[in-house]
C-alpha cells in the first residue's frame, strides 16, 4: 500500500502531531510493510491559489503556477492511504496545508454534480475510489466540542 503523510505542521519534523502520526504508522506497519512517504508541507514551495481557473480552462488538470504542487499532486493521486497530519490553529488547519488543499483544484473537473446524498461538488478528474483518508490532529483546547467544525475535510 502507498501511504502519503501530509504533515501540515509548521514545525516539520519537530511536530508533536507528527510524533503521534509516526506512532500510528508503526502500528499500521507492524503486520505488513508499506511504502510510506512523509511530506513536510512547510518545507515545500506551495504558493497560494490565484483563483484563475487556468487549471480547468487553459491547461486542464495542470496548474500554471510553477512550484512543488505538480509533484505533490502526482504523489496524492498515486496514494492508497492519505494521512492528513496537522495541529489545529485558530479552529482550522495551518495556512500552508490549507494552501496545499486549495491548490488541489486541478484534480477536480470544472462542473458540478449532485451525489445521491444531495451533496453538490466537483467530480474528481482521477479515479480515486481506491483511496482512504485519515486525519490525525492535535489541539490545545481543554474540550473537544466544535473545535474541528470549520475544517473543510
Amino acid at each position: 500500500m502507498n501511504i502519503l503523510v501530509l504533515n501540515g505542521s509548521p514545525k516539520g519534523e519537530r511536530s508533536n502531531t507528527l510524533k503521534i502520526t509516526k506512532a500510528f504508522l508503526d502500528g499500521v506497519s507492524s503486520k505488513q510493510r508499506h511504502n510510506i512517504n512523509i511530506v513536510n508541507i512547510s518545507e515545500k514551495d506551495v504558493q497560494h491559489c490565484r483563483g484563475c481557473f487556468a487549471c480547468w480552462t487553459k491547461t486542464p488538470g495542470k496548474c500554471v503556477i510553477k512550484d512543488d504542487m505538480g509533484e505533490l499532486i502526482e504523489q496524492y493521486v498515486r496514494a492508497d492511504l492519505i494521512i492528513w497530519s496537522f495541529p489545529l490553529y485558530c479552529f482550522g488547519m495551518p495556512s500552508k496545508i490549507k494552501a496545499f488543499l486549495d491548490r488541489m483544484l486541478p484534480t477536480n473537473l470544472p462542473y458540478m454534480s449532485i451525489n445521491e446524498d444531495g451533496i453538490c461538488n466537483h467530480p474528481s478528474r482521477y479515479d480515486l475510489s481506491h483511496q482512504r483518508y485519515v486525519l490525525i490532529s492535535t489541539c490545545g483546547f481543554c474540550s473537544v466540542k466544535n473545535n474541528y467544525d470549520a475544517l473543510p475535510l
